[in-house]
């Protein structure tokens, strides 16, 4: 076999070779969105883990934020819409601290330590976590907007990104997916997401979302990073055990 593979190189020349590249290269950089509705696009990719309605399992979490930084193993248990338990340990298993977030509350119990909780407004990050995207993140979805599809202006940008504003009174929001293409359908690699208070006179709030390792199953990002002004986050799932929705 490699005797036929030289004398076609001698044969023909580099230009077999750069034909033999040109093909790798244009394969590897295939529009995921080519000729796609992009509607149809949105709806695929937040329909993925959108049938699951609680998660327990155990995960790596790493943190860098100006009021914690460290990496430890977690117990993790999320339901929908609004529940979301994280037992920190260390790496005997033994409790570090146990954090509880529902209905926009965060309690934290620590070994000999008194009990703090703290009401936080949805739109807060918390160590680097965006909270209105908490719940979202550890139950396998994707960051999606609340608007009604009607009220959406949807685009595909030159790059092949598939591009999503939605504004409300005061506010508008930026959706930038960019996309890879797993079993045949659009899949998310990476989220901008970026929010401007119009009466406010600040700089826009942005994050980036990166997410890999996606579930056969569930199509679920089973490694996700968070990176913002307010701090990191570097997830991955270790195992977890899926209850869908009746």
């Amino acid at each position: 076999m490699p005797v036929v593979y030289f004398h076609a190189i001698n044969t023909l020349g580099m230009p077999l070779v750069l034909i033999c590249f040109l093909f790798v290269v244009s394969c590897a950089h295939r529009p995921v969105l080519n000729n796609k509705d992009p509607r149809l696009a949105l709806h695929e990719i937040c329909q993925i883990g959108n049938n699951i309605d609680e998660v327990r399992g155990s995960a790596w979490l790493k943190i860098k934020s100006p009021n914690k930084s460290g990496q430890f193993p977690a117990n993790i248990f999320v339901k929908s819409p609004n529940q979301l338990q994280l037992e920190v340990t260390n790496l005997l298993g033994g409790r570090e601290a146990f954090i509880k977030y529902e209905k926009n509350k965060v309690k934290i119990e620590r070994p000999n330590q008194e009990t703090t909780q703290e009401k936080l407004d949805q739109s807060e990050l918390w160590n680097g976590l965006p909270l209105q995207w908490a719940i979202t993140l550890f139950l396998g979805r994707f960051p999606c907007p609340s608007e009604k599809e009607e009220k959406l202006i949807i685009e595909i940008t030159d790059k092949d990104e598939l591009k999503i504003q939605q504004q409300n009174t005061h506010e508008t929001e930026t959706f930038l997916y960019q996309l890879k293409k797993w079993q045949d359908k659009p899949w998310v690699k990476a989220l901008i997401w970026e929010k401007k208070n119009s009466t406010k006179n600040e700089n826009a709030l942005q994050i980036t979302f990166s997410f890999d390792r996606p579930e056969e199953t569930t199509l679920s990002p089973k490694k996700w990073e968070i990176v913002s002004s307010h701090g990191e986050i570097k997830f991955r799932w270790k195992d977890r055990q899926i209850t869908f929705n009746p």
